[in-house]
């Protein structure tokens, strides 16, 4: 039981709270329909299901939903226009709430469409200023002050490339996302992240700006895609790699070339198990050489 809790989120947490905390208690307000709260009177489910059909949507699609709802019941003109009274100069403007055809409280609307009264009050005040258009954010369209600069990228490229011209070998075929370079093959003794603590290494001794292993890896990905690390025990060599080019891109190969390729193909991967299977044979004499005359010394002593 304390597993399946601890897997929840805490704005899961956090939403299941404040439902639970709005359909115990209300909005208990009493402005509009006497000892009944508005929220009553719209109907619980109601406002759960617009709230989760809020929550679904996009920051700015949400505001302007709000903002639709807000402009037809805002009074923001020069003067009042109450009929009982004279008409004076409007202070701040003045809103009414509606759901479903039925007026609500503010802490009602807030709840039906999934904000708090601060976003509410940011809402309204940029309507006034701006009227149904998104209010954008100061920094939108900016470059962020911590981005890297081109002199940065091109330094984790070239250092890229440098290090596979030392150690890695030329792949035939292609990879599926670079189908128009040379694919490079790095050995699989070192990892993106060993690559990655040698570019920090020579960074600090340049004194060139450090980045994170996921920016590493992010412009690797995104700058030499047609560079990758072999996989530990799939890696193969290359006259496995030539074979498998030439039966994958060569379709226009005969049977009779097809068959030869393949006769070819089998008659290496059969003397490379043989090889493999000396190399076990004498990895297990030496092991039993090595025990047996632990064995021998143990008796003498």
């Amino acid at each position: 039981m304390n597993h399946k809790q601890n897997d929840i989120r805490k704005e899961d947490q956090k939403e299941a709270e404040i439902i639970s905390n709005f359909t115990r208690e209300t909005c208990q307000c009493s402005v509009f329909y006497g000892s009944k709260p508005c929220s009553t009177i719209v109907g619980v489910d109601n406002l759960l299901e617009n709230r989760t059909q809020c929550q679904e949507l996009s920051s700015r699609e949400k505001e302007l939903v709000v903002k639709s709802q807000l402009c037809t019941q805002r009074k923001n003109s020069t003067f009042t226009s109450e009929n009982k009274k004279s008409k004076k100069l409007r202070t701040r403007p003045s809103q009414k709430y509606f759901f479903h055809g039925q007026q609500i409280c503010k802490k009602t609307f807030c709840f039906a469409f999934a904000i708090s009264q601060s976003t509410l009050k940011r809402m309204s005040k940029s309507y006034d200023m701006y009227g149904l258009s998104v209010n954008e954010h100061g920094n939108c369209k900016t470059t962020p002050a911590h981005a890297l600069s081109f002199d940065d990228t091109t330094r984790i490229k070239k250092f890229i490339e440098e290090y596979a011209n030392k150690n890695a070998l030329p792949l035939p075929g292609r990879l599926p996302n670079c189908p128009k370079q040379t694919v490079l093959l790095l050995p699989c003794d070192k990892n993106v992240t060993d690559i990655y603590d040698l570019y920090m290494k020579s960074a600090k001794e340049a004194n060139y700006r450090v980045v994170s292993l996921k920016t590493f890896r992010n412009k690797w990905n995104s700058l030499c895609p047609h560079i990758a690390v072999a996989t530990p025990a799939t890696d193969l060599c290359v006259k496995c790699q030539k074979f498998m080019g030439k039966l994958k891109t060569n379709a226009h190969l005969s049977d009779e070339e097809r068959h030869n390729v393949l006769s070819d193909y089998t008659c290496h991967v059969q003397k490379a198990n043989r090889q493999r299977q000396l190399f076990k044979d004498q990895v297990l004499c030496s092991k039993a050489v090595c025990s047996t005359t632990d064995v021998t010394e143990g008796l003498e002593k």
